[in-house]
């Protein structure tokens, strides 16, 4: 586990800067400062700690945060018997960073993880359940998504670490996601084996609440307190809630439509930054609401302290405790919330935004600065930056000096996906590219003024898919002229695939840069038959990222469809070298070459394919017989194996075993 040093310079300057902005707002510093939280009550030994993350989920939907048609009684009741917050909000409103920041304490730009499936959080950074593990506890995660994969870091300190089980790789689609009962399920197996005098520290995911839904949105929430109720019910048979401290919150909430978001991840508004949070047990106390607002990176040092554990033990999480009395928003106490997101770089190559929120003023800064009063406007529908530009400039003082102050993790590491698992991803509104970088690019559009362009593109992909699914062609990887499709259902499609382009084209044209909108347009001309109209389309998403094999896999077909076979076999290589595993890609240019009575060259490639461990072990033994009548024929023709000449096998990255894949080590760094 690392130990860092103390919390670097510049705090002081980020308390002088924010004395000037409350100075600003004409408000006063002379009440009592945030009290800390009272000493537990001495609550049953061993101690234990229930976290429960539900995803995507809006405090407002909640009963207890005044949804009338909620059906949340399970929360609505711990809520009343516990610590309500008010006002809480997320780091960043994308699931793995913001989970990454609850886990350690620390905001994205301090543990590097800043989008989903495009990090692996560095086995340096300190996690709370490192801390507990320890100290004796017995730690168990189960997560209901695989963008909460154990591969992407999290596992460490975690006894058992379990997600969706992996499906095939390759071509075929990984399990992205499983319900709530299943999570649930999953978690009692595990505590059924626990000593019933085992210190406890368990982490639950519900990702149900996250699009797309299989009911409504208010569905999928109270399925969600259902669940977390059958937990909470069987943990009391077991007699494990003894002791017991619940912490309940949300990764972030969704857009729902409110300033042109469907969804979350581009802008930085409350509708997706403010979260529920709720705490029970423990000594804490009971029916209890606090006000001030608080943020996630305060939850790690809040158990900590309930611990009794010295807060060295998570040496970069410096943030002060939830407070556990009422302290006034006016209190010069009160710590900046700090929000961000890149995800817009990621996908679109739009400006990434940040913000910060204090003193009931939230300041959000891309290419130009936006300022809302969300004590008085918690819908954000006036902005005020022209209006009050003073108060804009204090705040961007302080945002600047408290990002610039936040300690610095070792950097993660990339994340190795399939082709399928990034398409999956990119379903979802997720990355799509290369990792993003901060950027002083100030030609990059606003997302805020982009957002349109995003509502556009899920309708081209919408109709993309319901093309596709006439034709018959896969959904991940599209092959044009392949499928069942008869006449009838390709003059179906047509008219979709017309409309898609005609979106996805007048996109393209406002948003040159975008490698999303290219790889769209590129699938699109791929399921209308036009591979020659594909080609420049992958080639920038190839440019934005070379790293992935569906955009080199893409790009082959569109240059072989084109004619271009020698450009497509080189790319078909790149997507082999990006993803060892890419069965699809293996087939492919055996095929490619034997069709081109190239049979030296397809042997080879087939002993390439079953050397690699691509191939399922159900699939072998046809393979190999396919593969002995392919060289056959080459012997046949007076060929001998002919190993392609830009061929270096020191370039395949370490192959990833198929039953660990989906799943993280268990226990431990």
């Amino acid at each position: 586990m690392r130990r860092a040093p103390g919390r670097p310079a510049g705090t002081t300057h980020v308390t002088a800067l924010a004395a000037a902005l409350v100075a600003a707002l004409s408000m006063t510093a002379c009440e009592r400062p945030a009290a800390p939280p009272p000493p537990p009550q001495e609550p049953a030994a061993p101690r234990r700690i229930l976290v429960v993350t539900l995803d995507t989920t809006r405090a407002d939907r909640l009963g207890c945060y005044g949804w009338k048609a909620a059906r949340t009684p399970f929360l609505d009741e711990l809520a009343a018997t516990g610590v309500r917050y008010a006002m809480a909000r997320c780091a960043a409103p994308i699931t793995l960073p913001a989970h990454a920041t609850i886990l350690s304490g620390v905001l994205p730009c301090a543990h590097g993880v800043r989008d989903n499936g495009l990090f692996v959080l560095d086995g340096a950074a300190t996690l709370l359940s490192e801390v507990v593990k320890e100290r004796g506890f017995s730690t168990g995660a189960f997560v209901g998504s695989f963008i909460l994969d154990g591969r992407y870091g999290l596992a460490q300190g975690f006894d058992v670490y379990h997600g969706p089980p992996p499906s095939r790789l390759g071509l075929q689609r990984e399990v992205i996601e499983r319900p709530a009962a299943a999570v649930v399920d999953d978690a009692l197996a595990w505590l059924e084996k626990l000593d019933r005098g085992a210190s406890l520290f368990l982490w639950v995911h519900f990702y149900d609440p996250h699009a797309p839904h299989a009911g409504s949105y208010d569905d999928e929430i109270a399925s969600c307190d259902a669940q977390l109720a059958r937990l909470r019910k069987r943990l009391d048979e077991l007699g494990l809630s003894e002791g017991l401290l619940e912490v309940v919150t949300a990764d972030h909430g969704e857009g729902l439509g409110e300033h042109g978001e469907e969804t979350h991840g581009v802008l930085l508004h409350d509708a997706t930054m403010r979260v529920p949070l709720l705490l029970r047990g423990g000594g804490l106390p009971r029916g209890l609401v606090v006000e001030t607002p608080v943020t996630h990176v305060q939850i790690a040092p809040t158990l900590l302290d309930w611990l009794g554990v010295a807060r060295s033990a998570l040496p970069e999480a410096g943030a002060a405790a939830l407070p556990m009395v009422e302290v006034s928003a006016e209190s010069g106490e009160e710590a900046p919330a700090l929000l961000e997101t890149l995800l817009p770089l990621d996908l679109h190559r739009w400006a990434p935004l940040h913000g910060i929120v204090l003193k009931g003023m939230k300041l959000v800064r891309g290419r130009c600065d936006e300022l809302f009063d969300v004590a008085a406007d918690p819908g954000e529908t006036k902005d005020l930056a022209k209006e009050r530009p003073e108060v804009a400039a204090a705040l961007a003082r302080t945002m600047e000096a408290a990002f610039a102050a936040q300690p610095k993790l070792p950097a993660p590491h990339d994340a190795e996906l399939t082709a399928a698992e990034r398409e999956r991803l990119r379903e979802l509104g997720y990355a799509s590219g290369a990792a993003p970088t901060a950027t002083g690019d100030d030609t990059l559009p606003d997302p805020r003024e982009a957002i349109a362009a995003f509502r556009e593109q899920t309708r081209a992909l919408d109709l993309l898919s319901q093309a596709r699914g006439l034709l018959g062609q896969d959904a991940a990887l599209a092959r044009p002229g392949e499928g069942a499709a008869d006449e009838a259902r390709r003059a179906r499609a047509r008219p979709l695939l017309d409309e898609a382009r005609a979106l996805l084209t007048a996109l393209a044209i406002k948003y040159p840069r975008d490698p999303s909108i290219a790889f769209d347009l590129g699938n699109v001309e791929l399921s209308s038959g036009r591979p020659a109209e594909a080609v420049p389309r992958f080639e920038l998403a190839v440019a934005a990222d070379p790293s992935n094999s569906a955009n080199h896999y893409n790009l082959a077909v569109a240059y072989a469809g084109a004619g271009h076979a020698a450009f497509a076999a080189a790319e078909m290589e790149k997507a082999i070298r990006c993803e060892p595993l890419l069965v699809i890609a293996w087939r492919w240019l055996i095929f490619a070459h034997a069709q081109r009575g190239e049979l030296g060259r397809a042997a080879w490639w087939a002993a390439q394919c079953e050397a690699s461990g691509a191939l399922e072990a159900g699939e072998l033994a046809s393979f190999r017989a396919n593969r002995e009548q392919l060289e056959t024929r080459m012997k046949a023709a007076g060929q001998k194996p002919d190993p392609s000449p830009t061929w270096p096998p020191k370039d395949l990255r370490p192959e990833r075993q198929r039953a660990e894949a989906g799943a993280a080590p268990d226990g431990g760094k």
